[in-house]
């Protein structure tokens, strides 16, 4: 992979963590917190 591809990743990344933060703010979902962790797992 080139930087750019992890620049571009790590920003898709981030805007999940700011949806996911809403989300989890507005209402807990335990289904989004382990599609955040297996996200995760995938990519690293």
């Amino acid at each position: 992979m080139e930087m750019k591809d992890l620049e571009q990743i790590n920003r898709i990344l981030q805007d999940h963590e700011r949806r996911l933060t809403l989300i989890e703010k507005g209402k807990t979902n335990v289904k989004v917190k382990s599609g955040k962790k297996s996200l995760s797992k995938h990519i690293i």
